[in-house]
């Protein structure tokens, strides 16, 4: 894990939400970056996320994205390398934090837009974040489009 990162530097000193904030907000620094692009003729290299966001995970954590059960650090890097690139509406995300007896609960509503388009989508996110020593890993997480 970086050093520099809120998941290792925070502390229970500060609000729920504004740990919740900022656990959310390095995670999806990370996630939201370009792809990468191939060089001519070659074909498109796997998208870097997982790999940067595969050790906030913890080893036994959880994802459920879009309906599809992923178990365990391996499986989870599996899928953020195939999920689409997106733009988030990140100064206008809703964000809500609640104490667990282990860590925090943290929901997330927002919109984006998939590479390429302009029409946002509404999207849910709940992760829930427990202490690893003097850090916070990812022990759950739900993430959903919303279609009405």
């Amino acid at each position: 894990r970086n050093p520099q990162s809120p998941f290792r530097k925070l502390t229970m000193a500060t609000s729920h939400l504004d740990i919740g904030k900022q656990l959310v907000q390095y995670y999806y620094s990370i996630y939201d970056q370009p792809a990468p692009v191939p060089a001519p003729g070659q074909p498109t290299p796997p998208h870097p996320r997982g790999a940067g966001l595969a050790g906030l995970y913890k080893p036994d954590a959880l994802l459920d994205y879009e309906g599809t059960r992923c178990v365990g650090a391996a499986q989870i890097r599996a899928k953020l390398d195939e999920a689409p690139t997106v733009q988030r509406d990140t100064p206008n995300l809703s964000f809500d934090a609640q104490p667990t007896p282990s860590g925090l609960l943290v929901t997330v509503l927002g919109r984006l837009a998939l590479e390429g388009q302009t029409n946002p989508i509404t999207f849910s996110e709940v992760f829930h974040f427990v202490q690893a020593g003097p850090s916070w890993a990812i022990s759950n997480q739900i993430f959903k489009c919303v279609f009405c």
